[in-house]
């Protein structure tokens, strides 16, 4: 009876410790470096940037979470895909428009990371007349279970006074 309590202890001792170590191992192979994690957002950026100028309302809202807010400059807030979804046909329904976006800085907590963003528009009218605008963004990314990171907070405000527009 003493060995097989004894054996009964070891081995329930080893089996937590392997169960651990292999925990924190799969948890730390799914962590993604900050290095990662920047290639990670600028290629979704690079994504809605093609998606938006080809006006794929699709893609776009693909890199959306199901229940993310989007709040575009002077317009209502916008919640959940099928909303987003209503806010691009309507912006994207216009004239031809050119997006870029250049990131300043991503910051992690957990599965959550914030990103601020410049970006810059050139939308072109029917008659060719050619309009700038610019501004700023904050997008707070949240990570999937499939360690995708999707926009789940989208707000950006212009540089550019409306009536300049």
């Amino acid at each position: 009876m003493f060995i097989t309590t004894t054996v009964s202890k070891t081995t329930t001792k080893i089996l937590f410790l392997i169960l651990a170590i292999g925990t924190a191992i799969s948890t730390h192979a799914s962590e993604m470096s900050d290095k990662e994690l920047s290639a990670h957002i600028n290629a979704q950026n690079t994504k809605f940037m093609v998606a938006f100028n080809n006006k794929d309302i699709s893609d776009i809202v693909a890199l959306y979470t199901k229940d993310a807010t989007f709040m575009p400059a002077n317009q209502p807030t916008h919640k959940g895909h099928a909303a987003i979804r209503a806010a691009f046909v309507s912006e994207l329904g216009g004239p031809k428009l050119n997006l870029s976006i250049k990131t300043q800085s991503i910051n992690r907590h957990g599965d959550i990371a914030y990103e601020i963003h410049n970006w810059d528009m050139l939308i072109t009218l029917d008659d060719q007349t050619q309009i700038k605008d610019n501004g700023v963004a904050v997008v707070i990314w949240k990570r999937q279970e499939s360690g995708e990171w999707l926009m789940h907070v989208d707000i950006f405000n212009s540089n550019v006074a409306v009536n300049q527009k």
